[in-house]
């Protein structure tokens, strides 16, 4: 009997492990990614890569009903959303919390404050916050939601009324 409790917490020990480099592994590019898009001082050279894609895009699916309401400004919010999706989902990844969010939220409007400070060129908007934040949101929660998965496979399932993110 204490040998399966033993092989369980090796085995719950290692998916722990794979679930924290998984998320180091996530946040290093993704880090870099946004470093470098915040930092960027040409707006117009982010606008005229972003209008590209929108044409490829028109290019290949125009002819879908209400492919016409694809904008490229809507382009532009999917890309502040995916922005910060694996951000999110790297963070979780390292420690299930929820109290994310607010710190992803902090960090959107700390980017916007600086574009809209130092880059005349870039436009920050509220837009853009809520955006981001929305995939931090969407992050952390696939970010949680695969941790609950992992403690599900491990332990089984967690009684009514428990948090499982309390625990290792």
């Amino acid at each position: 009997m204490g040998r399966g409790r033993t092989r369980r917490r090796l085995q719950a020990e290692r998916l722990r492990r794979l679930q924290r480099l998984a998320g180091t592994a996530l946040l290093i590019p993704a880090t870099t990614l946004c470093a470098l898009l915040v930092l960027f001082p040409s707006g117009h050279a982010i606008g005229r890569a972003n209008h590209r894609v929108w044409e490829i895009f028109q290019a290949m699916f125009g002819w879908l009903p209400y492919a016409e309401a694809f904008t490229p400004v809507r382009l532009e919010m999917v890309w502040n959303i995916v922005m910060f999706v694996p951000l999110g989902l790297g963070l979780a990844l390292l420690l299930p919390r929820w109290w994310w969010v607010p710190v992803l939220h902090m960090l959107s409007l700390g980017i916007e404050t600086t574009q809209l400070v130092l880059y005349s060129s870039r436009s920050a908007t509220a837009m853009d916050v809520v955006m981001n934040t929305t995939g931090g949101i969407i992050g952390v929660g696939l970010g949680i939601a695969l941790d609950r998965l992992r403690r599900h496979r491990i332990h089984g399932p967690t009684p009514p009324g428990r948090s499982t993110t309390l625990e290792p």
